[in-house]
Order: C-alpha cells, then sequence, then structure tokens
C-alpha cells in the first residue's frame, strides 16, 4: 500500500467537490505538484485535486482519507500602483476530524484556503490523459 499527500484548494470543493472525512474511499482527478503549495513553511504535497482538469497531465487515484489537514494562511496586503496583492506570510495547519466540504471559519487573521489530505492507495495512478 501507498501513500500519497493531495492539496485540495477551498475552491475546488466548493464548487464541485464531493465532501469527504477520515476513512472515506475516494475517487480523485489529480495532477502532479511542481513545487510546494506554500511558499512560508515548505509544507509539499505531491498532488493537487483538478476537477477542473487545468493541467495536461491528469491522473486518476482510488484510495482511502487517512489524514486531512485544514490550512490557514495569513496575508499581508500591499499595492503596485495598480491594484492590491494580498502575499502570504504565514501558514497553520489544523487536523480536521469532520467533513471536508470546502467550508470552514477563518481563524483570526489566517485564511481557509483549502486541504492537506493523505491518502492511502492500493492501485497505481492510472494516466487519464497526457497532453504533454
Amino acid at each position: 500500500m501507498g501513500k500519497i499527500m493531495v492539496w485540495v484548494e477551498n475552491w475546488e470543493m466548493q464548487c464541485c467537490g464531493t465532501p469527504f472525512k477520515n476513512g472515506d474511499c475516494v475517487k480523485w482527478e489529480i495532477a502532479k505538484c511542481k513545487d510546494n503549495f506554500s511558499k512560508i513553511n515548505e509544507i509539499k504535497s505531491d498532488y493537487y485535486y483538478d476537477r477542473h482538469r487545468t493541467s495536461a497531465k491528469l491522473y486518476e487515484i482510488s484510495g482511502i482519507v487517512s489524514n486531512i489537514q485544514i490550512v490557514y494562511t495569513s496575508f499581508r496586503l500591499e499595492y503596485d500602483g495598480k491594484k492590491k496583492i494580498y502575499t502570504p506570510i504565514s501558514d497553520k495547519l489544523v487536523n480536521l476530524d469532520g467533513k471536508a466540504d470546502g467550508w470552514h471559519k477563518n481563524l483570526d487573521e489566517y485564511k481557509f484556503c483549502g486541504y492537506l489530505v493523505q491518502l492511502d492507495y492500493e492501485k497505481d495512478l492510472e494516466i487519464l490523459y497526457d497532453l504533454g
């Protein structure tokens, strides 16, 4: 049995994700992460949930959810002369015992951004398509 970490953005779940919890069996479309999704704490993820198929190479995985962490990020507001830019300055990870449904309250100045999910799987990744 293998284990992978999957980054699931809040907006993906809010738009068309199916809520999940620890112990659930899920079948997800995922893409390989090019770098850490967090530039602050070096939080690492192997893949990201890609329900909207934005990647040129997409995989499918079936697995059991074995751990869910809510990712909260604090931002600093900056201006570049024309527009506002929100720069991430700090992250917090909080273990989730309930359902991941895409909707969690912010923690003080930390905004809910998504989930870091550990999946346990038996079958290797299946390539859905490769446009590369």
